[in-house]
């Protein structure tokens, strides 16, 4: 395939045989159709959906080269097996999905990098949040989808998700995948629940003195700007500085690691993470802070130049706007965490509803305007409170 990815090849591709032969023995047994039922329009003119005609392609560049690469940190092998099987039940394609992982700074650095250089085999999704997918989109490497002209009449939950996306340039690209909402994190070994921090300005408490791990860059922290205001989140960066924070660069998955390795024993991750350290049986637990409450979403993206773009967008829209009934598999195994008023799913949503709350209780952070102001506080942070960058 001419790329350099094929360290993460082996995994996928041997140790999940077994699993993949048993899909291909399910289909060949008659346990899947292949046939997707013809919607109302194409009925009445017996002419071909757009829906029907974009997975046509996608079987087309599968039938080419049936290996196929995603860019997505903290991904479950699962998740993708789990797509697989619902792409050959319901659509026909068959296809061997393959990760190459890479953390959320260095996504629109590499997109970037191989847009610039003409590279034409790109892996064909990445999520991240619309700070990132702007910098592709501003250079020129973002897909241009009509998401509802495509698979509005089946989906009709897709215009939704795709409006989810805080910045209307890079919509023709992205959807939005889920709720990105920052919480407390902690090791159940050392603090129970009722000891465990409850708040934000908790965590310069000198009992969780060199306990807590941040990040290093400045963010999440640089988030609550839109709930305090910069000087006196700049002042709290300074005191968990103080209070002999852990730093680290590895972000949301690498810090969930650390609490329930016991390296640190509190700090602030993307839910995400946090719930699949639980999933996995960890000494750890989260609770959404009480001082305070904000989100962001994180977008499934195609990129310009994808190896797949057809199903690149198929695999976008059935993770995001697909009917339960279809794709529950690959949420359950992934364990998104939506929080949408208009599709609410996950832990996150669970949680919500034990505190009484609503999506109107949590501040968005996300617009255009709000991400260059968190970029110019998370660079004072790390330049002043955290003293990360010289």
């Amino acid at each position: 395939m001419g790329r350099s990815f094929v360290f993460v090849r082996w995994f996928r591709l041997g140790g999940w045989a077994a699993v993949l032969s048993s899909v291909a023995l399910l289909a060949a047994c008659g346990g899947g159709d292949s046939t997707a039922t013809p919607t109302a329009t194409q009925q009445s003119t017996g002419q071909q959906s757009a829906f029907d005609k974009l997975v046509e392609e996608a079987k087309a560049e599968v039938a080419a080269d049936s290996d196929v690469y995603v860019r997505l940190s903290g991904l479950k092998d699962q998740t993708l097996i789990a797509t697989e099987e619902v792409l050959e039940r319901e659509f026909g394609i068959k296809v061997t999905l393959v990760n190459d992982p890479k953390g959320f700074s260095e996504v629109p650095i590499a997109y970037i990098a191989e847009h610039d250089a003409g590279t034409q085999d790109l892996p064909i999704l990445f999520h991240n949040t619309s700070g990132n997918g702007m910098r592709i989109g501003d250079a020129n490497g973002l897909a241009d989808i009509d998401w509802v002209g495509t698979f509005g009449e089946e989906w009709p939950v897709i215009k939704d998700f795709n409006q989810a996306v805080e910045v209307p340039r890079i919509r023709g690209g992205c959807l939005a995948k889920h709720w990105l909402t920052y919480i407390l994190i902690y090791n159940t070994n050392a603090f129970s629940e009722a000891d465990a921090p409850r708040n934000w300005k908790e965590l310069t408490d000198p009992k969780f003195s060199g306990k807590v791990a941040a990040f290093s860059t400045g963010s999440p922290v640089s988030y609550l700007t839109f709930l305090w205001g910069e000087e006196e989140t700049v002042a709290f960066a300074k005191a968990l500085k103080a209070n002999g924070v852990i730093f680290s660069e590895s972000g949301s998955p690498g810090i969930s690691a650390m609490v329930a390795g016991g390296e640190a024993l509190v700090s602030t991750v993307n839910v995400s993470f946090a719930q699949q350290q639980v999933e996995k049986g960890a000494p750890v637990n989260w609770a959404l802070a009480e001082d305070g409450l904000f989100y962001l979403n994180e977008n499934i993206c195609v990129p310009k130049n994808a190896s797949h773009p057809k199903l690149g967008a198929l695999i976008a829209a059935l993770w995001t706007a697909a009917p339960e009934s279809m794709a529950a598999s690959i949420r359950d195994s992934e364990g998104f965490t939506y929080a949408y008023p208009f599709a609410s799913r996950g832990v996150l949503l669970e949680a919500m509803t034990e505190r009484g709350l609503s999506p109107d209780d949590f501040i968005n952070v996300g617009n255009e305007e709000q991400i260059n102001e968190e970029a110019g506080v998370r660079t004072r942070i790390a330049k002043e409170a955290f003293e990360t960058l010289r």
